[in-house]
């Protein structure tokens, strides 16, 4: 062997100077047009390799990587260069094209990301409740990659309860090829912005607490949800009206959100069903005076006020008014209000004694999800009932991207599909999710609180 490559080496040509540049200088090129191609691919090659939660800190960590790679190339030039010397030009070609070609396989083998993207008011008038949401989708993951040996990434979409900021986050996402499932969006009018442009990639969505009726009866097929409708929330708090609280005359305010106004449309029949009086009136999510209104409720004199709204905020300056004027009507409100931090401090006792219904129990309560809201707690504080819903959704979307994978058929189609097989024997809600064909979890309950001593208290639970 050493005879022959010495032999090979005797009969190897000489070449001239001006040969010799122009070779370099060909390879040069070559390697700079090399340079330019990765430059190029690498805003598509980024989120591929690297978590695209942070599109600039990915493409940064691209660069990165290539950059080691560049620092290396004089080594490899030393190395494989004086390989060439001992063996031959030919023998340490070969290696080097053997050794790209493993390196190609390499790179295709590589674990690419698989991304959950989360829709929620982060920030703005709803914040607490959409940090709460992303706070709790956190944990189901970190839960499910711990448990299951999964590597799923979560991508944040901040939509501040606003339908136009939601569908910028969803075209997003939507262009985004590693996202497979959306957790959210959280409120219902922000579903109706985003599902034009999710439905025509396909695009799953699921809701911890978008409950409008008709939400599942508009042909949305990537559309699902962990709570119940609005239905059912509507006749379960128009009942309590009548039956407990005695109310003979209603009035019901909503904020003419697509949320507010289809709740308020089934609980007006509902009441007026079982022969109450009701008026009704409107608001607006950016109102932060309600003193006219107040006054004019004062002269009706009606036994109760129902508050379809989302923000709980607003719903304790509206209480507070109230107590300002002496109006006595109960207040009873929808799960927007479900914060004790913004309904009942914020109240500074104005809503002792009020009504809310929420689409989600206290899971502090419950045996099996004790773990979970422990967990919570330790590392994010206390919370109210609107997260749990997140962590169910969560596990929902993760399962059903991990059967797909599974599969081998994973994509968008595919874990729309697979979405619509969840048939979960418990969840962190105490409850079973059997999602129905429709996308409505089947089975589902309301509850019931009353704030009593500054706290929600549990008094019943819809059947």
């Amino acid at each position: 062997m050493a005879k022959a490559v010495r032999a090979e080496a005797a009969r190897a040509p000489t070449y001239g100077m001006p040969f010799v540049i122009g070779a370099s200088s060909a390879g040069t090129v070559i390697e700079w047009y090399d340079f330019y191609l990765y430059a190029t691919l690498a805003p598509f090659l980024a989120p591929i390799f690297f978590p695209s939660d942070n599109p600039t800190t990915s493409l940064l960590s691209a660069f990165a990587t290539y950059a080691a790679g560049f620092l290396v190339r004089p080594f490899g030039a030393v190395v494989f260069g004086r390989i060439g010397d001992v063996i031959g030009r030919k023998y340490a070609f070969l290696m080097t094209i053997g050794i790209m070609g493993l390196a190609t396989v390499a790179v295709g083998i590589l674990p690419a990301y698989r991304d959950i993207g989360i829709l929620a008011p982060i920030t703005g008038p709803a914040a607490s409740i959409g940090t709460e949401q992303l706070n709790f989708g956190k944990l189901a993951l970190e839960d499910f990659n711990k448990a299951n040996g999964t590597s799923y990434e979560l991508v944040e979409g901040d939509t501040q309860l606003d339908p136009a900021k939601a569908t910028d986050a969803a075209q997003r996402f939507a262009a985004d090829n590693d996202i497979y499932v959306i957790v959210g969006p959280a409120g219902s009018q922000e579903v109706l912005a985003v599902a034009p442009v999710l439905s025509k990639v396909n695009l799953a969505m699921i809701s911890p607490s978008a409950t409008r009726t008709d939400l599942t009866e508009q042909n949305f097929k990537n559309f699902f949800r962990v709570v119940p409708r609005d239905d059912v929330q509507g006749t379960t708090d128009a009942d309590f009206m009548i039956d407990q609280l005695k109310a003979k005359k209603v009035w019901v305010i909503d904020d003419q959100t697509a949320y507010s106004t289809g709740l308020r449309d089934v609980v007006v029949q509902a009441l007026e069903a079982k022969g109450a009086t009701v008026t009704t009136e409107s608001i607006t999510q950016k109102d932060t005076d309600f003193s006219s209104l107040v006054t004019k409720m004062k002269g009706d004199v009606p036994d109760a006020v129902f508050l379809p709204w989302q923000l709980a905020n607003q719903a304790a300056v509206f209480a507070k008014q109230m107590a300002e004027q002496g109006v006595e009507a109960k207040i009873f409100g929808s799960d927007g209000l479900f914060s004790a931090k913004d309904f009942i401090d914020g109240a500074a006792g104005a809503t002792e004694g009020a009504y809310v219904s929420n689409f989600a129990p206290d899971i502090k309560s419950i045996a099996a999800s004790k773990p979970v809201a422990d967990a919570y707690q330790a590392k994010y504080g206390d919370f109210t009932s609107f997260g749990a819903p997140t962590y169910a959704a969560m596990m929902v979307a993760l399962e059903a991207v991990q059967r797909a994978e599974k599969a081998g058929t994973l994509s968008r189609d595919a874990v729309v599909t697979e979405l619509g097989k969840t048939n979960q024997a418990s969840s962190v809600l105490g409850i079973p999710i059997k999602l129905s064909a429709k996308g409505d979890v089947e089975n589902a309950s309301f509850f019931l609180f009353q704030v009593k001593d500054g706290k929600f208290e549990l008094v019943t639970q819809s059947k």
